[in-house]
């Protein structure tokens, strides 16, 4: 991975801690989720962080796992579940190698962590996810677009395709992005996939005379029967 374990971890040590689950993530799960019980269907999320929706997921009674770069992040998962007595298994790991069996899961989630890999990081990581998926199972991919301020304000990279040094916009101060465009976005899904989805969600921000773009793709996809 091009990212720095060391990055991540002092996020999660200096106290980021998200609470409650991301809306576009509960969409995603009521729309998506296979026809069968709650307690027979597996979700995954890559780049978990701190689990708050894989708690959410757990809470309905769903089975959840988690993969996260970050020790500090997967330790913050088990002690909230623990203390909240909900089930979970987490994995600290790199999302181009998932630790679990082939056809493992029903849904995989990814919200804002593909993104801050290299873009042939994101393809192996969809390598490896079309893998982990069951047959039919539904994978969102959650990456920022290059239209979003963030992706103008660092230092581009050709060969990761990567920006980093980012010093404006709501992304500042991540260590590194690979914005997408349309063209992006259907070069790394490729030809296994069914598209289900594909969305550009644009967020203007006015502030004391200051604008700010905020944009990300929600694309929704499906591994074949």
């Amino acid at each position: 991975m091009t990212a720095d374990n060391r990055f991540w971890n002092s996020v999660y040590q200096n106290g980021q801690e998200n609470r409650y689950p991301w809306d576009y993530i509960v969409s995603f799960v009521y729309n998506f989720k296979p026809n069968i019980e709650a307690s027979k269907t597996n979700i995954l999320e890559l780049g978990c962080g701190t689990a708050c929706n894989l708690w959410f997921c757990a809470r309905e009674g769903f089975n959840v796992y988690g993969l996260d770069y970050s020790s500090h992040a997967i330790q913050k998962c088990e002690e909230r579940f623990q203390a909240e007595n909900l089930t979970g298994e987490f994995r600290c790991g790199d999302f181009t190698k998932i630790p679990w069996t082939d056809s493992s899961f029903h849904l995989v989630l990814d919200r804002g962590s593909l993104t801050c890999a290299s873009f042939t990081e994101i393809t192996n990581a969809f390598d490896d996810i079309f893998r982990a998926l069951k047959p039919g199972g539904r994978f969102i991919f959650s990456p920022y677009a290059r239209t979003h301020t963030s992706a103008s304000s660092g230092v581009y990279k050709q060969e990761t395709r990567l920006v980093s040094n980012i010093d404006a916009g709501s992304l500042q101060g991540v260590e590194q992005i690979c914005f997408f465009d349309e063209k992006q976005i259907y070069e790394v899904i490729g030809n296994k996939w069914n598209i289900l989805d594909i969305e550009l969600l644009t967020k203007e921000k006015q502030h004391e005379n200051t604008k700010s773009i905020h944009a990300e793709y929600h694309v929704v996809l499906e591994k074949p029967y």
